[in-house]
């Protein structure tokens, strides 16, 4: 091997090295806001019962609706939950409507 290629070799492997460091650190840290934190610690703790809708979460957390979707639209983005399927309501005006099912990855 010359010199130039040594060098390209040694740049590819520190290359190589550093972006796994960084993908290892991205799994192994997770931060999250206070919000973030309660909700996706509800979803968590519903996690093996199938399932918890936003409006469940507003009700345990006793936050807003719009606050919930915001934050859980956030930790969907973040890779750390994800839609179950969905639940069966009946609106005010008796239609059947569906919500979603949320849990963690």
């Amino acid at each position: 091997m010359n010199t130039i290629q040594n060098v390209l070799f040694v740049d590819n492997e520190s290359r190589i090295n550093r972006d796994i460091s960084y993908m290892q650190t991205q799994d192994e840290t997770i931060e999250l806001c206070n919000s973030q934190n309660v909700i996706y610690n509800i979803i968590k703790s519903h996690s093996g019962k199938g399932g918890i809708t936003d409006q469940d979460i507003a009700q345990i957390g006793e936050i807003s609706l719009s606050s919930v979707n915001a934050r859980r639209n956030e930790l969907v983005k973040k890779g750390l939950v994800c839609s179950n399927g969905s639940v069966p309501y009946y609106d005010d005006y008796g239609r059947q409507r569906y919500r979603t099912l949320w849990v963690k990855l």
